[in-house]
């Protein structure tokens, strides 16, 4: 917090860059990380780039006031258990299989706090990037389905950070499209026809 008051506005970001000290869990995590965010981006968000974008960054954005609040200021292991949540609630049934141990893919979450707690961490960054995952779940996927109403919503202009076919599959890009009327490619066709190396 004392870095805000000296205008370090950087530290809003570097926070989430640490992922914990160089070890087995480290390790462990990072493996998961990797395999679980990998597979959102390629079957959960495939043809949705800006809404994966906005799912980290409605993740960070909850997890700074928690942050702030109980005063961790390493953020890394929330946003790495908010995805892996995620992909817990997307992927419930798929199997994982832990130094042979297999257990279904819905328990991966809380197998990594327990995996930290038990090599002497306490998990409570992770519990609270679970608590977010749960909040982006249950905002998402939960309410539109049982009471057909959407109340978080990717934001139009992340969908001009990128080119529309990378958003085609989006279910806000139509309404992105509206809000911003004109024509997405504009933007993309100045650049000129490109040259190969």
């Amino acid at each position: 917090m004392a870095g805000l008051y000296r205008f370090e506005v950087w530290r809003l970001l570097t926070c989430f860059m640490f992922m914990g000290k160089l070890g087995f869990p480290f390790l462990l995590n990072m493996i998961y990380f990797y395999r679980q965010s990998s597979t959102l981006e390629s079957q959960t968000f495939e043809r949705r780039t800006s809404d994966y974008l906005f799912m980290i960054l409605f993740g960070a954005l909850l997890l700074l006031p928690i942050g702030l609040y109980f005063q961790f200021y390493l953020l890394g292991q929330g946003i790495m258990l908010m995805v892996t949540y995620y992909w817990s609630r997307m992927n419930p049934n798929v199997m994982i299989s832990f130094f042979g141990i297999p257990f279904k893919g819905r328990y991966l979450p809380w197998v990594l706090v327990a995996l930290n707690f038990l090599m002497g961490g306490m998990p409570i960054v992770q519990l609270c990037g679970i608590f977010v995952g749960h909040i982006y779940f249950f905002f998402v996927d939960v309410l539109p389905e049982t009471q057909g109403v959407r109340y978080v919503r990717t934001p139009w202009f992340l969908f001009r950070l990128f080119p529309p076919e990378l958003n085609s599959n989006s279910p806000d890009f139509a309404n992105a499209r509206a809000v911003y009327p004109g024509n997405q490619n504009a933007r993309y066709r100045d650049l000129g026809p490109g040259r190969r190396f």
